[in-house]
């Protein structure tokens, strides 16, 4: 019996398999366009977590136990995100949120996206799809169940376009059929200079043996050294799941994003005295590890001005939001 449950999870999970065109248009607001008519723009860049994965939580993947939090954890969780951003809406012009929720049996079917376009009057906003599995069956005493997740981007300004990349590359059969299906969106904004200033939100693998994150940064490198060249102002904010360049211990290089990257001119920008994710083997307490792997990449024609780090102490979510202050020259 236990080999024919395996057999038809896995048989469903292949037959209901998101499979992502390589590029797709994201539905976008029909609206007509406007410039990016100021030069110095602000940046809040935040992996929430879903919104279940507070102080509080740990999680079987990584070495805890919890598989879903609490509703009334959640719901805590979602409160101090949307709050935070609430404190900070008039000073940010961009919003880059990874692990969103559409609605998931891990969040009790809150739809996060939702509530937080709600929060954010006045924004336009693309999403970009990369975590959409009906059924995950781990563990058998507590499967995940359904889960549908993706990248937010919202922004003062109306994009012209919204695009989502697939990232190549996935794990082996049949893993693959119930992880994230990895991706970065692109929007593309025209400034008053002649210009068009693109954003990037991505979201970089997880879980691997450093493989799919080299094929990663190779794919998105192409793309950002592209639209540099063509004369475009380039913000990349994200998850990357690495250390950023110029980081860390000489032994931990191995775990960085290359210097220079995409190529020399190019700037790694982040906060330094502020970790930006934990350890889920259990709640946390100040004796938590943690590491920094969230932060900015932008292009020579970009000057940065300051970048910080709220220091939540990891309250509601595993990652903290990460704030960039630039000016397009």
């Amino acid at each position: 019996m236990v080999l024919v449950y395996f057999v038809g999870v896995i048989a469903y999970a292949w037959w209901t398999d998101f499979i992502p065109e390589k590029r797709i248009a994201l539905q976008i607001p029909q609206e007509d366009d406007n410039l990016v008519d100021r030069d110095t723009l602000s940046f809040l860049n935040w992996n929430i977590g879903y919104a279940g994965l507070g102080k509080e939580s740990d999680f079987f993947y990584d070495g805890g136990e919890t598989v879903t939090a609490p509703k009334q954890h959640v719901e805590k969780n979602l409160r101090g995100i949307l709050k935070t951003i609430s404190d900070i809406v008039d000073s940010i012009d961009f919003f880059l949120l990874q692990e969103v929720d559409l609605g998931s049996k891990r969040t009790h079917w809150i739809n996060q996206f939702e509530k937080i376009s709600n929060s954010l009057k006045g924004f336009t906003s693309s999403f970009g799809k990369n975590y959409d599995v009906q059924f995950i069956p781990i563990p058998m005493t507590d499967p995940m169940g359904r889960v549908r997740s993706g990248l937010g981007l919202w922004s003062k300004f109306k994009m012209i376009e919204s695009t989502r990349h697939a990232f190549e590359g996935n794990y082996n059969f049949p893993h693959n059929l119930f992880f994230l299906d990895r991706c970065f969106v692109l929007n593309r904004y025209k400034t008053k200079k002649d210009k068009e200033l693109i954003v990037v939100n991505t979201h970089n693998s997880a879980f691997d043996d450093g493989s799919l994150k080299k094929k990663q940064l190779a794919q998105l490198k192409s793309v950002l050294i592209d639209e540099y060249e063509k004369g475009n102002y380039v913000i990349v904010g994200g998850d990357w799941n690495q250390l950023p360049s110029g980081f860390g211990s000489e032994s931990e290089s191995k775990k960085s994003i290359p210097d220079n990257y995409p190529a020399p001119g190019w700037k790694c920008m982040f906060d330094p005295d502020v970790p930006t994710c934990r350890s889920l083997t259990k709640p946390f307490n100040e004796e938590t590890p943690t590491v920094l792997i969230d932060f900015y990449v932008v292009s020579p024609n970009v000057e940065v001005l300051d970048v910080n780090t709220i220091d939540q102490k990891f309250q509601f979510s595993d990652h903290q939001p990460v704030m960039l202050k630039a000016v397009l020259n």
